[in-house]
């Protein structure tokens, strides 16, 4: 299996008086350079690991279609960017640890403050097919098997993946379609359930 890592790059806009400062940080680079302006923004730039379909179910211990509910709360350090949402359980495709949950807590990479990958965080009432593992040292709460590589957006009877096709997911395909200057798979929501719950029978067996 091809696995792909990068160092993350932070950079991060601090007001400081009438300028901002620059600080990239990654492969052991530091520069800074002032800006002219006093927006506080910041921009976290990765590539994460990314796994084909097969190897996400794997991997995965909870596999759930889920409901955004609102924000829960931010983590808000340069380092660990991340912002907690309360999502509801709509359907349960894989549960390893048959924990039963209705309601869940899922964490994304990026805050109010700190973009990851010019990714937009989750959304209230935004419904999502999503390929999870618990998080250490939290209370019923989840992180993203390969951020943004693998989760997927779900609009009426479609399921978007929003970065990097999967040839394995050819079969449930019903389209490609430009998100963001990007190609992206655009697949048949039941058919692509049903193709999760088969591969976890198969995994289990």
């Amino acid at each position: 299996m091809k696995k792909r890592y990068l160092v993350l790059t932070v950079v991060l806009a601090l007001s400081v008086g009438t300028g901002s400062y620059v600080l990239s940080f990654g492969n052991n680079s530091k520069e800074v350079s002032t800006l002219q302006n006093n927006t506080q923004t910041g921009h976290i730039h990765g590539k994460v690991q990314d796994y084909p379909f097969s190897e996400s179910v794997k991997r995965a211990t909870l596999i759930v279609k889920i409901k955004i509910k609102d924000k829960d709360h931010e983590l808000d350090t340069p380092t660990v960017a991340k912002t907690i949402f309360n999502a509801d359980i709509q359907e349960i495709y894989k549960d390893a640890k048959n924990l039963g949950k209705q309601s869940i807590k899922v964490m994304q990479h990026g805050n109010s403050k700190f973009s990851f990958n010019d990714n937009d965080l989750f959304k209230k009432d935004e419904v999502l097919v999503l390929f999870l593992r618990e998080a250490e040292g939290f209370d019923n709460t989840y992180w993203l098997v390969g951020e943004e590589t693998n989760f997927y957006k779900v609009l009426d009877n479609k399921v978007t993946k929003q970065a990097i096709m999967d040839v394995e997911l050819k079969d449930v395909e019903i389209e490609i379609k430009k998100l963001n200057n990007k190609e992206v798979q655009v697949m048949d929501l039941e058919k692509f359930t049903k193709k999760i719950k088969d591969k976890v029978k198969e995994q289990n067996s």
